[in-house]
């Protein structure tokens, strides 16, 4: 599993891993009720690792798999009854391969005009 907290009160965290049914998941914790998820959402059924990079600013949580070609984005409100927004996914070109590793640029590096998100 692989966690990161996602507020800034440090109560609030989501962890990616694999699910008891198969597959991978993503689930939000409140920190200080750990048995009780806030939500959980499938993410696909495919059994490699997730690793979360999170935006603080746009509350938007992107996710990769080394070996994958697809970047899944979910927006994430924990203070809400519907916890996720589940966006698009991002299918890389095929000649580029399989995903080796992944980086977040801060937020005010971004040309936002050009719809760079992350």
């Amino acid at each position: 599993f692989k966690a990161k907290w996602i507020s800034h009160d440090t109560t609030t965290l989501v962890s990616c891993g694999p699910a008891q049914s198969g597959g991978r998941e993503l689930v939000v914790v409140d920190a200080r009720r750990t048995d009780d998820p806030v939500g959980r959402h499938a993410v696909d059924s495919a059994n490699g690792l997730l690793l979360p990079v999170y935006s603080h600013e746009t509350k938007v949580l992107w996710l990769w798999g080394r070996g994958d070609t697809t970047v899944r984005h979910v927006e994430l409100r924990p203070d809400s009854t519907d916890v996720f927004s589940v966006g698009l996914e991002w299918r890389t070109a095929s000649k580029a391969g399989p995903h080796a590793g992944v980086c977040a640029l801060p937020t005010r590096s971004l040309d936002v005009a050009n719809l760079e998100i992350a």
